[in-house]
């Protein structure tokens, strides 16, 4: 529509950072239009006139200097550098030059008005449309601001468009025709006030839901640094035992009944689920014969002990730390269980802002619902930590066989008619003798050149 007005106009975009700095500069010129679908300061002011400074450093570049200089020659520090001084003298010249130019055109903007801010919209934000405002009638210039809303924005539509809509139906005003009235100033504000309101409230939600998680982050990584500074986990992890027996008896054991009614095969099951290799059956009729709880429990408690000392001794005596190994493997546990907490906890705190928890507080459910689920993560953490532990094989990799030296053949010659030892030489790209298929260079002669 400008264009086709004949208005020459810039439009201000997000795709160079120091040409829309120069446009918002330059924006105070006389008969100047700009378009900005968001106004954004850039660090300048619109100087009513135009920015001498801006058209002394457009000299510059046009001239050949480097960002780095017009910076330097532009600076309140000093320089010996013989380039700087160049572009500082250049600069200066260009300075006082349109300095005098752009005084002359702020008195012709000044007796126009100054300037205009016009705004399409109302933002949901009063301090944007406070800075859209701010925009004119900066250090004492002349200048006014207007905004120009529809009944069908949002914000409007949203907030007691009804009855913008009945006041303009009742003094009959023509939907082309711009009215102004006081109480549709106040109730686009009362409207932002709302939208101000909610925003909070859901960027206050936010930042307690990030309490939540970051408390949680705190405590595994203080124990993912342990692991990761070389820490003896020995002893934690055979902490961890007591908690997975426990956990595995209290889906097998009935503790109302009587220890013969016991399942056994379901007993065996959930052990082996978790701490015994499968067929194990540790547990037998005899030991349920006349026990409590707590003894099955120290029974099993104990092998479970036992079992894993041995294992360390074993692991050890091939030379392999063990160490090494429960640490390897708990950090790996940490790892993957905290990845997939994350993703869950995402979830819940996106299910639980947009759905009803009855008539809790959603930020009192995600918390609790949150600490189940890390007290779940971590359960899951120590019960497959030992599971892998108390069932690791660990082999020692076969060495590789020794390489045979050349075979020398004894052949009889028949043709002298007596027995002559001779020795044959293999060539370097005849099959090796030692069977492997490669040439003799490549295998067992390798090791003669």
């Amino acid at each position: 529509m400008l264009r086709s007005a004949g208005i020459p106009h810039k439009v201000l975009n997000a795709k160079n950072h120091a040409q829309e700095a120069e446009i918002v500069a330059q924006a105070g010129r006389l008969k100047t239009v700009t378009i900005a679908t968001n106004m954004a300061g850039r660090g300048t002011d619109i100087m009513l006139g135009g920015n001498p400074e801006y058209l002394a450093k457009a000299q510059l570049y046009k001239m050949g200097y480097t960002q780095d200089i017009i910076d330097q020659a532009t600076s309140f520090l000093p320089s010996e550098d013989e380039k700087v001084m160049e572009a500082k003298g250049n600069y200066d010249a260009f300075l006082k030059k349109y300095k005098s130019e752009t005084d002359a055109e702020k008195a012709k903007v000044i007796e126009l008005g100054g300037l205009l801010v016009i705004g399409t919209e109302r933002h949901e934000s009063r301090r944007i449309d406070n800075q859209l405002r701010g925009r004119s009638g900066r250090q004492g210039d002349p200048g006014r601001s207007v905004f120009y809303i529809s009944l069908e924005d949002d914000l409007v539509r949203i907030f007691g468009g009804d009855r913008l809509v009945r006041i303009s139906n009742f003094f009959k005003i023509d939907e082309d025709t711009p009215f102004q009235m006081k109480v549709l100033s106040k109730q686009i504000e009362r409207a932002q006030k709302k939208v101000e309101a909610r925003n909070y409230a859901s960027r206050r939600n936010v930042l307690e839901l990030d309490e939540v998680i970051n408390k949680q982050r705190n405590i595994i990584y203080s124990e993912r640094n342990k692991l990761l500074d070389g820490e003896d986990v020995h002893e934690q992890i055979r902490q961890m035992f007591p908690d997975v027996i426990t956990d595995a008896l209290s889906n097998s054991v009935d503790v109302d009944k009587p220890s013969i009614e016991w399942d056994l095969e379901e007993i065996n099951r959930s052990l082996e689920d978790k701490l015994y290799p499968k067929g194990s059956n540790f547990v037998t009729e005899k030991m349920l014969e006349d026990t409590e709880y707590d003894e099955l429990y120290n029974v099993i408690l104990k092998d479970v002990e036992e079992r894993y000392e041995k294992k360390k001794e074993e692991i050890e005596k091939l030379g392999i730390p063990f160490v090494e190994i429960e640490r390897s493997i708990l950090l790996d546990m940490v790892d993957k269980a905290w990845m997939e907490h994350i993703d869950t906890m995402s979830t819940l705190s996106h299910e639980i802002l947009v759905q009803s928890y009855g008539r809790q507080d959603p930020i009192v459910a995600y918390k609790r619902e949150g600490f189940k689920m890390f007290d779940e993560m971590i359960s899951n953490i120590r019960e497959k930590t030992s599971t892998i532990l108390l069932n690791i094989v660990v082999r020692q990799a076969p060495r590789p066989p020794v390489s045979p030296q050349p075979t020398h053949l004894v052949t009889n010659d028949s043709s002298k008619g007596s027995s002559q030892a001779k020795s044959t030489k293999i060539g370097r790209n005849d099959p090796c003798p030692c069977g492997s298929g490669r040439k003799y260079k490549n295998c067992c002669g390798k090791n003669q050149e």
